[in-house]
């Protein structure tokens, strides 16, 4: 989920995740101009070659870890990215209708 997160922000489409114990887990998206163009936006992201490394990461979505304060912001970064952005797995995954 923070994968696709991701790239609809690179779309600069607002998106939040929305988390139920009584429903699947959903993306809310903010998106004015209409389905059929979204629907050519999911299409391009489940082809497209993304590179991770280009994700926006905020400071708050780095691996929790009692030792971060002695490790430079960009190792974070890419312990991140590493750890929690799988592209070809959501690709794979992604549904929408």
């Amino acid at each position: 989920m923070i994968t696709l997160t991701l790239i609809l922000n690179q779309y600069g489409i607002e998106n939040r995740i929305l988390l139920n114990v009584n429903l699947p887990i959903c993306i809310e998206l903010s998106f004015s101009e209409g389905i059929e163009k979204l629907k050519k936006i999911f299409n391009q992201i489940k082809i497209q070659h993304f590179d991770k490394y280009s994700f926006k990461v905020e400071e708050d979505m780095q691996v929790p870890n009692k030792y971060n304060c002695f490790v430079p912001l960009e190792l974070l970064k890419k312990q991140f990215l590493e750890d929690y952005i799988d592209i070809h797995g959501m690709q794979k995954d992604l549904i929408y209708n």
